[in-house]
């Protein structure tokens, strides 16, 4: 039955990293326990495991097809991935009750940042001139794409959740990029966050009895991502039917719901 449960959270990341750009630990992390019981620092990095290997195959279509901002990512991903392998090392060392109450945090100042966007959506309008002309020359731009990486990192690596929730939001407020593009960018930059957070949650050697490296249950990780990639792969050309207007009030309806089941649990 397990295996049944893991095929469905698997499915619903396929479909939330294809139309949303977002990884999947924002489920994984609420819901994982609820099929396998284990330490949060487990879940947390069987979570981000998950994530790369899902974002690795989208990035990989969205480069081919030329939706990935490339200046962006490229500025953006090694920052985010230095963030999440230092946030991860400090994981594994903080109290269970700490990261619980650190993820219902981190939901709630989402919901907030995507609730506030004033940004007025205009589908899939040109905006493309302001896409090239996005000037990293500009301390104040350079400066806040920097600070904003280093949160989405850190978050990924304190709680699991990568980074696509937090870039989505940023990406939609900020109006750096066409909308079909947003979804191609995260999953780029998640890239680079979820492989160091992964390295940095092998530890030891691993067992290949238990399928486990570290923290990280592999077993569980390729089972998700199997099951998400397969949905991926069906939807991914999709992406760009969902207008900002969508896919923000779908972002917002799924962490509220994530954050009081959170709450509720606590």
């Amino acid at each position: 039955m397990e295996h049944i449960y893991l095929i469905l959270l698997g499915t619903v990341i396929g479909l939330s990293t294809a139309f949303l750009g977002l990884g999947g630990g924002l489920f994984i992390v609420p819901l994982l326990t609820l099929i396998y019981p284990m330490p949060p620092s487990e879940v947390i990095a069987t979570s981000i495991c998950s994530i790369f290997f899902v974002v690795l195959l989208n990035s990989y279509r969205f480069y081919r097809q030329g939706l990935v901002q490339k200046n962006i990512a490229i500025i953006m991903g090694p920052v985010t991935g230095l963030a999440a392998y230092i946030a991860a090392k400090l994981s594994v060392r903080l109290e269970e009750i700490f990261l619980q109450y650190l993820f219902i945090v981190v939901l709630f100042m989402v919901f907030f940042l995507i609730y506030t966007k004033k940004k007025t959506d205009k589908g899939t309008a040109n905006t493309e001139k302001t896409t090239e002309n996005f000037d990293f020359n500009n301390r104040s731009v350079l400066l806040s794409v920097m600070m904003w990486a280093l949160v989405a990192g850190g978050v990924s690596g304190l709680t699991g959740i990568g980074s696509g929730l937090i870039l989505g939001g940023y990406f939609m407020k900020l109006k750096y990029m066409d909308s079909h593009k947003i979804t191609p960018t995260t999953n780029a930059v998640m890239l680079w966050t979820t492989f160091f957070g992964m390295i940095s949650f092998l530890n030891g050697s691993p067992d290949f009895n238990n399928m486990q490296w570290g923290y990280v249950h592999f077993g569980v990780s390729i089972e998700l991502f199997l099951s998400g990639m397969f949905v991926a792969s069906i939807f991914t050309k999709y992406q760009h039917l969902v207008t900002n207007i969508l896919r923000r009030r779908l972002l917002l309806i799924i962490v509220f719901i994530l954050a009081l089941k959170s709450v509720l649990v606590l």
